[in-house]
């Protein structure tokens, strides 16, 4: 059976897809993984000392794949995670066989991302929104500050010269499902059906109810929908 690959997004780690991966175990004989990305998490001691970059995290992502000699996967990404997918399924097409991204943000310039980062700043989430800081601290411990630090580099380089656009989604080949849930504030239905239009063989799909953040969802309901759409 294909491998399963789960993606965390931004801020995020792979710890917090562990009770997901136990609802997919509970619903399936397939091989699940969870991938972490570098500077995330326990890692997040790991820190590039430029900040995360998008085609970096794809890089490192297609070696984890390499490394653990998976093949035709099927990636579930969220959010961050699935524009790591979609990056990284261009140089492994033979690793990866299907992707289902959820509240992949898709357009990014300049003044989108000051706008994201406006949202992450460490000072004003530990001043206004104190039970996140402390929700991000248990991710990735005292590092978290310099998680989003860095996260905000990576959305300005995005803003600058993002990596997923026309001209590349048309190299992409394999079957794509985006999904968006329809309270999510963060990415927009245009961006994503967009997306799907650019891409040769995707789909969009709004998800009633869903907000952006995963931790905010109905962990059996995702599970069931992941194993639909990447069944």
């Amino acid at each position: 059976m294909n491998p399963l690959v789960l993606i965390h997004g931004a801020l995020g780690c792979g710890a917090q897809l562990e009770a997901l991966k136990s609802e997919l175990a509970a619903l399936t004989d397939r091989e699940i993984w969870i991938y972490n990305c570098p500077g995330h998490g326990k890692d997040s001691s790991n820190i590039p000392e430029n900040g995360f970059e998008m085609g970096e995290l794809a890089i490192n992502f297609g070696k984890f794949l390499r490394k653990n000699n998976l093949l035709g996967a099927d990636i579930f990404g969220y959010s961050m995670g699935g524009y790591i997918a979609l990056l990284a399924v261009r140089n492994h097409p033979e690793r990866i066989r299907h992707i289902l991204t959820l509240g992949t943000k898709f357009h990014w310039a300049a003044e989108s991302a000051k706008a994201e980062v406006s949202q992450i700043i460490p000072e004003k989430i530990r001043e206004k929104v104190p039970k996140f800081a402390t929700y991000l601290e248990s991710l990735h411990g005292g590092n978290w500050e310099n998680v989003l630090r860095a996260t905000a580099k990576l959305m300005h380089k995005l803003g600058d010269n993002p990596l997923l656009d026309d001209y590349t989604a048309n190299f992409i080949q394999h079957p794509v499902v985006l999904a968006r849930g329809s309270r999510d504030v963060m990415v927009s239905a245009e961006e994503t059906q967009t997306m799907a239009t650019s891409l040769t063989d995707a789909t969009y799909e709004e998800i009633e109810g869903w907000p952006h953040p995963i931790q905010l969802l109905p962990t059996e309901e995702l599970a069931a929908y992941i194993l639909k759409k990447l069944g």
